[in-house]
């Protein structure tokens, strides 16, 4: 994987920029237009190339590089993993404590000294849908009536979230909230939907206010023009360049 930079301090990951590729029959030009529109608002969408070669990162460095772009050449594998994360619903500060509490009711209070980074974005996801269906056989079973035929359908289904993930150094290390069209968050006593943009700005903004800048995702600096990420592992691999970059122990 290449990494780039900026210019302005931010770093991004080659291998998941949304520009094009500059060896996959497209023109150069074309792809740093689509970059430099993306750069001006620094809201990158991003992607997954898991067949990237270091020719290849270099090649596009060197690109970069004629514009500008300052740019470095690191391993995927020297990006930290990142734990499985436990979903929450309600968020709530006291004081110096995050009080998060899941579905069922369970409730942690978690000092703010120990909250490490914090990372939002709407995300898309492909989830797994289930149907059973009966319906009636035109033909006759050998007893002579009509046959009860069952049918188990299993599809895939696109669904846009909002996440939150909340990253500590004590266990357990990882939690989020989700809202989206099956799932709510809870700030202040109150429901947030998918569609309630205002309560999840409101919410966002005071979270940003518990840590400073650079233990911050892309989301909190442009939360009005951030574009969607096409897939959580963009959403997370976006997550784990800040962790290599801040120097934070791997989760695992």
């Amino acid at each position: 994987m290449a990494k780039a930079s900026t210019g302005g301090g931010e770093k991004i990951p080659w291998a998941f920029l949304e520009v094009g590729h500059l060896l996959n029959g497209r023109k150069p030009n074309t792809s740093f237009r689509r970059f430099q529109t993306l750069h001006s608002s620094f809201a990158l969408r991003l992607f997954r190339k898991p067949s990237a070669k270091a020719s290849e990162a270099l090649a596009f460095q060197e690109e970069l590089s004629q514009r500008d772009f300052p740019t470095a050449v690191v391993p995927d594998t020297e990006l930290p993993l990142l734990q499985d994360s436990f979903q929450i619903q309600d968020i709530e500060l006291r004081e110096e404590n995050l009080v998060l509490t899941d579905s069922m009711g369970h409730q942690r209070i978690r000092p703010v000294a120990e909250l490490v980074f914090l990372a939002a974005g709407v995300v898309s996801r492909l989830h797994f849908k289930s149907e059973w269906n009966q319906h009636l056989d035109a033909g006759i079973d050998s007893n002579g009536a009509a046959r009860l035929v069952t049918e188990h359908e299993v599809y895939e289904e696109s669904e846009v979230e909002f996440r939150l993930d909340f990253f500590f150094d004590t266990s357990p290390e990882r939690q989020h909230a989700s809202s989206c069209r099956d799932s709510k968050i809870c700030y202040k006593d109150r429901p947030l939907r998918f569609r309630d943009r205002d309560g999840l700005r409101e919410l966002t903004s005071a979270m940003a206010q518990l840590l400073p800048p650079e233990r911050l995702s892309s989301f909190f600096h442009h939360p009005d023009s951030h574009p969607h990420y096409p897939t959580l592992r963009d959403y997370q691999n976006e997550i784990r360049w800040y962790f290599h970059g801040l120097e934070l122990p791997p989760v695992v």
